[in-house]
């Protein structure tokens, strides 16, 4: 009795169990008969063949005529389903679904009557060779012209005493922006005037001891001769100093000594003046002779080393004034602003003075000296701000940046102005490591902005990546004179590199994406089936096909997208992974 009940009761499951199945399928057909779109069993094995045939609907049975996978590709797959089989493997639905499921997913079909087809307005075109230029779109941005920019900086610290230009006011090269007043600069000027000074001085030291050097020793060449007293008094005239009273006074001891030598020698030989006279008179000219010659060796000496001493000092004032000059150059001045200082050291005080007559009307020196003395009067009304520089424009250009206000102290890091020459601009564009090899410095792209499109030539190709993007950079260097060109505009540009023949190409719209892969429709009789392509180069019109597609074999252009819709909603709608 207990076993007729379990019977009886394993019948009875059975039984819902079955009729629950046969609604389930009816309307699966009813879906497929409205939509007018069937999905292709992807593979016959028998285990998926043996779920078809469990659905029980006769009416909507997949043939495998109807089949578009490749027999040859898929012997490995079909081997695998033989091995489950020989292995006892369960031939239902859920075991063909985790077995096929990567194979079934590469090639999907679908089916459209006559009337689906002109609804949807397909099109196709047969995959053929052509050829397909190397074009690269980059996108890039508009810079300004680096090598011709310049940020004005303050040479030293101080006060804005006067703004002459603002933001977007044309310059020429050496037009002053501003002024500043600088308490470091007024004191490197008066440092150049004292050295100036002091220079005027040892050239008159050195002068004088030039003088002294040479009369003195034109005394003592004189002074060898034994000359008289007259011929003394010729060089009365010549500036000497001490040593003319020196030199003298010691000639005189020793001609002095020398006539009472001589005198006292004839009489002690003719035994009439005594012995001791004689040698007192001898001694004494041994001693003014010596006398003699030691004070002629002192002051050759002496003269020697004051000559030296205001040579050598004439020149350290030189590279002193040297010195001062560069620093005043480092601090912004110009050579005029020296010339100005130099007629400053020579008439301090502005007034107009009298310059003595030169006694040579040739000396290049003096008519120089005359010239400034001259120019003194005009030059001291300008060194009254004897402190102010200016800021200068360094080349023609525009005032593109503005940081000073008048009265503002300005440190020597700070940025005053930034002028740029806008007549160039740079167009900066970023290319990725894969295009890398169709670019090369000297080719040619078109340039286009929101404005106008423009033909230029690649000058500059980095020879590193940016770190940040992986990127180089291309750069064209572009003609700005009518202005147009803004820096801060994005671009784009299009480089065109050689053409290859012998290329299979299918139009653009062919190609759609599933999954994140490059798919293209195949037609074959009333079936449309997905198949991946591996895509390479583009052009606005066609795509290279690498692989995956056969020349002549007709693709979808015109309704790609459609049927790329009804895949994605029948795989979303079906059961996961074959869309049974």
């Amino acid at each position: 009795m207990k076993n007729k009940m379990m019977i009886t009761l394993v019948l009875t499951v059975g039984t819902l169990f079955v009729l629950a199945l046969i609604p389930a399928t009816g309307v699966f057909a009813a879906d497929e008969e409205y939509t007018g779109v069937q999905q292709e069993q992807a593979c016959d094995c028998p285990e998926c063949n043996a779920e078809a045939d469990g659905a029980g609907d006769d009416e909507h049975e997949i043939h495998d005529d109807d089949c578009e996978h490749d027999h040859a590709d898929d012997e490995d797959n079909h081997a695998d389903h033989k091995a489950h089989d020989d292995d006892g493997h369960e031939a239902s639905g859920d075991a063909c679904e985790d077995d096929c499921e990567d194979d079934c997913a590469e090639e999907q079909s679908i089916h459209l009557d006559s009337n689906a087809e002109k609804l949807i307005n397909i099109r196709t075109v047969k995959a053929q060779t052509g050829t397909i230029d190397s074009t690269v779109r980059l996108t890039g941005q508009i810079r300004l012209n680096e090598d011709m920019l310049a940020h004005i900086v303050p040479l030293t610290s101080g006060i804005v005493r006067k703004v002459n230009k603002n933001i977007g006011d044309p310059v020429k090269k050496d037009d002053i922006l501003a002024w500043i007043e600088s308490a470091e600069l007024g004191q490197a000027k008066v440092k150049y005037l004292d050295i100036q000074a002091e220079l005027g001085c040892c050239a008159m030291l050195l002068t004088r001891a030039q003088t002294i050097h040479d009369n003195t020793l034109k005394l003592m060449d004189l002074l060898k001769t034994q000359p008289g007293l007259d011929e003394l008094a010729e060089l009365g005239e010549l500036e000497m100093g001490t040593n003319r009273s020196d030199l003298v006074n010691a000639y005189a001891e020793y001609i002095f000594a020398k006539s009472v030598y001589e005198r006292e020698k004839p009489l002690y030989e003719q035994k009439i003046s005594s012995e001791q006279e004689y040698r007192q008179a001898e001694n004494r000219l041994k001693k003014a002779r010596a006398d003699y010659t030691a004070k002629v060796d002192t002051i050759r000496f002496r003269v020697q080393q004051d000559l030296l001493e205001a040579t050598s000092t004439q020149h350290r004032t030189e590279i002193a004034l040297k010195g001062a000059e560069r620093t005043l150059y480092v601090l912004g001045q110009t050579a005029d602003d020296i010339r100005g200082l130099d007629v400053l050291a020579i008439n301090p005080s502005g007034a107009k003075a009298e310059t003595p007559p030169c006694p040579d009307p040739d000396c290049e020196a003096c008519r120089k000296k005359a010239e400034l003395a001259a120019a003194a009067p005009t030059v001291f009304a300008d060194f009254q701000r004897l402190g102010w520089y200016p800021l200068r424009a360094p080349f023609d250009g525009t005032v593109i940046e503005k940081h000073v206000t008048m009265g503002e102290r300005l440190s020597q890091d700070a940025p005053a102005f930034t002028v740029a020459d806008l007549d160039t601009v740079w167009i900066d564009m970023s290319v990725f490591s894969k295009d890398l090899p169709l670019i090369k410095k000297g080719q040619t792209c078109q340039i286009a902005s929101e404005i106008q499109t423009l033909e230029g030539r690649i000058s500059f190709l980095s020879p590193v990546l940016d770190p940040a993007t992986r990127t180089a950079t291309a750069r064209v260097v572009m003609d700005n004179a009518d202005g147009n060109l803004r820096p801060g505009l994005f671009v784009t540009a299009t480089v065109s590199g050689k053409t290859d023949a012998g290329i299979l190409i299918v139009p653009v719209q062919a190609v759609q994406t599933v999954d994140g892969k490059a798919v293209v429709f195949v037609k074959a009789g009333d079936a449309y089936t997905l198949r991946p392509v591996a895509v390479g180069r583009r052009t606005p019109s066609h795509v290279e096909i690498l692989s995956g597609l056969k020349p002549d074999e007709p693709v979808v252009t015109q309704g790609a997208f459609d049927l790329k819709a009804k895949i994605v909603t029948s795989t979303l709608d079906s059961h996961a992974g074959h869309g049974h």
